[in-house]
């Protein structure tokens, strides 16, 4: 849909959308994604379901991060669900010469709904990105979790803490910011509302549909883990 279709690219499943491509494309050796941006136009097009506002104002398109205006029709300035989703890849990439590749899904899960990357330094597991695509709403019969073992991505003998972030909302149809979290933090306009939520795991971590989480194998580069 030009523009981005209300209701649904700037809801959650956006920021989880973001997050699986963008790292399909770094395991393709990207080494940059442009993320459209902008606004939708007076005559783009006569089809598109988010028009412009009706005196021919832009009503911006509503698969961007953010919604740069107040106005009648979409409300007041503020983020858009998938802004957290570039915190989750800035957090991933946040060492320089951070490589990464995909991993094959737990045992029994449908890769369709299930995507899991790992992330090197010099040769050695620094950090995994776990995303559960399944789609989870209010009236779900059930809630998707998936549990992964990573005990084994461990080196043997030594003791390494491994710390995960997560990326979640109340359901992936939701759109609003203020419930769409990033390590326990909203950013509505930008700015961190809350408290740091930074969870330890000891041999496997749960994922529920319609979330991502970021595993920190070690203390090193695990932002906010001090005030946590």
């Amino acid at each position: 849909s030009c523009s981005g279709q209300p209701n649904v690219t700037d809801t959650f499943a956006q920021a989880l959308w973001v997050v699986d491509s963008e790292l399909i494309y770094a395991t393709r050796n990207a080494s940059a994604a442009h993320l459209h941006m902008g606004a939708t136009l007076a005559l783009q097009s006569r089809d598109q379901s988010n028009t412009p506002g009706e005196n021919g104002t832009p009503g911006y398109s509503t698969y961007s991060m953010l919604y740069p205006r107040d106005s009648s029709k979409r409300g007041p300035a503020r983020t858009l669900p998938s802004f957290i989703a570039q915190l989750f890849m800035a957090e991933a990439f946040a060492v320089e010469g951070t490589r990464v590749r995909a991993l094959e899904a737990p045992t029994g899960v449908d890769s369709e709904n299930f995507a899991a990357y790992a992330f090197y330094i010099d040769d050695a597991i620094s950090k995994v990105a776990l995303v559960n695509l399944k789609p989870y709403y209010a009236n779900s019969t059930s809630d998707f979790t998936v549990s992964v073992d990573v005990s084994s991505l461990v080196d043997e003998g030594k003791e390494q803490p491994i710390y995960a972030k997560r990326m979640t909302a109340p359901y992936v149809n939701t759109g609003d910011e203020k419930v769409s979290t990033w390590a326990g933090q909203s950013f509505p306009n930008g700015q961190p509302n809350g408290d740091v939520d930074i969870e330890t795991v000891e041999r496997a971590v749960d994922v529920r549909g319609s979330q991502a989480v970021l595993l920190f194998f070690g203390k090193e580069g695990v932002y906010g883990l001090e005030d946590a």
